[in-house]
């Protein structure tokens, strides 16, 4: 699911996707070990992270520490994506592999954006690999998508 604009009434319906699935309206901080570090979720609960953009994208977390947290948790609810063309070079790196991660993890994505998956970045060094991701977020908001269990496919 994806609210545009990331405003208040975004963020409501986030609150609410967060509740929902939950099952209740805040979590608290849980922590996961990786390759012998831990990195802190702030806020989770039964199988269920909320971020803020930055607060995921913004961290010095690396492939393995995004794919700990895909392989965990089956829904994130990620608050305020910016149009990352004024983003650090680092954050979009970051959020090209949290959709990858995600995505091959089939975790259900709630957000709140500045624009379309297609228009969040539109120039710059990373744009042309940024094309793949949106096509994913795009995919991630299919029926059929949303409708597989979470966990990657076993072929």
């Amino acid at each position: 699911t994806w609210y545009i604009p990331a405003d208040d009434r975004a963020k409501k319906a986030l609150d609410t996707a967060f509740e929902r699935l939950a099952g209740a309206a805040k979590g608290g901080p849980q922590t996961l070990r990786v390759q012998g570090r831990d990195v802190i979720v702030p806020n989770a609960l039964n199988g269920v992270a909320r971020y803020s953009f930055e607060g995921l994208c913004g961290a010095l977390l690396g492939p393995a520490d995004l794919g700990a947290i895909a392989q965990r948790y089956h829904s994130i609810v990620l608050d305020a994506i910016p149009l990352l063309d004024t983003a650090a070079p680092d954050q979009v790196r970051r959020f090209i592999i949290l959709i990858d991660e995600l995505y091959d993890n089939r975790v259900k994505l709630i957000a709140s954006a500045a624009a379309e998956p297609d228009a969040l970045l539109t120039s710059g060094k990373q744009a042309v690999a940024f094309k793949r991701t949106a096509s994913r977020l795009v995919e991630m908001r299919s029926k059929e998508w949303l409708s597989l269990p979470h966990g990657r496919a076993v072929t």
